[in-house]
């Protein structure tokens, strides 16, 4: 959806797949990859308070699941740049 510009679509299946998620704990990563998306989008928005919420969620779990040269810490680091630029 947000590919073709449709982001309240993608917002809410995104929101849908994180309150999926959460109810199994055990997908800490996948947590960590929707919150990401859903920084991304939410700065898309303009929601950049809640932008930066879930990013730094995003990378809060990732710090403890991989290490700091994985791609996943150095994608939701890009996202966290482009949301403060």
């Amino acid at each position: 959806y947000r590919t073709r510009g449709e982001y309240k679509k993608a917002l809410a299946a995104l929101e849908e797949s994180y309150s999926l998620i959460n109810e199994h704990p055990e997908n800490v990563l996948r947590r960590a990859r929707v919150l990401g998306r859903l920084g991304g989008l939410y700065r898309t928005l303009g929601q950049y308070s809640k932008s930066l919420e879930a990013l730094e969620a995003s990378k809060e779990i990732y710090k403890k699941c991989v290490p700091n040269d994985h791609e996943d810490m150095a994608w939701v680091n890009l996202l966290l740049g482009r949301t403060y630029s």
